[in-house]
């Protein structure tokens, strides 16, 4: 076991140990050079299982496990207690964060340039909230933004007891921005809540001259008693979109 928490800290949520297990290549499948792991991360009152095969894009499983005193072991097999996320419930990955009783997911893959994610309560083992949000580790270091609090994630608590979201919800949109933006922007701005000017639009090929823009824009969403999100102020920042 080993501690990683400073990148999960740093965004206010909690600190974590974890251990790894590697299965090795399984002996049906030769070919494949990629080898199962499963990896728990334990936190003060709860354990998140993921197993992994390179070889598979997404999880094998993803399941979470609430403990009260001695944790659980690390190991393929689940409790009768365990929720395991099905592929039709959910299917990603841990995004390695968690914040009291909530659990964060990634989606097996991007949308319009953002990284889908899902919260779930531990207690009740549903899914309260998903969305799209901007994640800078999604994008090729030459076009990385500067640092910016905005450039993942980051959660509080409220002093009512509220967990509160902030980041860049990721956006596709029909409108071409670079080209048309005199005419598309002006409704986005009023639908949107935003109070900025059209913003330069990243070009993922160089003979890219037209097409739908994606619009990454600040947001605050509160868990409970029900998700509400909000347009705050922040950067706005787009790019073509798939």
């Amino acid at each position: 076991m080993f501690v990683l928490t400073a990148a999960a800290t740093a965004q206010g949520f909690d600190s974590y140990t974890k251990q790894i297990i590697d299965y090795g290549v399984e002996k049906d499948f030769p070919e494949n050079p990629h080898h199962d792991q499963l990896t728990c991360f334990y936190y003060r009152d709860l354990m998140v299982k993921q197993l992994t095969n390179q070889w598979i894009k997404g999880s094998l499983f993803l399941s979470f496990l609430r403990f009260d005193k001695a944790r659980p072991a690390c190991v393929k097999e689940h409790s009768s207690d365990e929720k395991v996320l099905g592929n039709s419930e959910w299917r990603g990955y841990f995004r390695g964060l968690v914040k009291g009783d909530l659990v964060f997911f990634d989606s097996d893959d991007g949308r319009d340039g953002g990284m889908p994610f899902a919260v779930y309560d531990s207690k009740t083992q549903k899914k309260i909230f998903e969305d799209n949000a901007y994640s800078v580790w999604m994008w090729n270091p030459k076009l990385r933004p500067p640092p910016s609090p905005f450039n993942n994630i980051r959660v509080r608590t409220t002093y009512d007891g509220n967990v509160v979201l902030t980041y860049l919800r990721v956006l596709g949109t029909e409108c071409d921005i670079p080209n048309k933006g005199a005419e598309c922007w002006p409704p986005l701005v009023q639908k949107l809540g935003l109070k900025t000017a059209a913003p330069s639009c990243v070009r993922w090929e160089k003979n890219q001259t037209a097409g739908a823009s994606a619009v990454a824009y600040p947001v605050e969403t509160s868990l409970f008693p029900t998700p509400v999100t909000k347009t705050i102020s922040g950067p706005v920042r787009c790019w073509a979109a798939d």
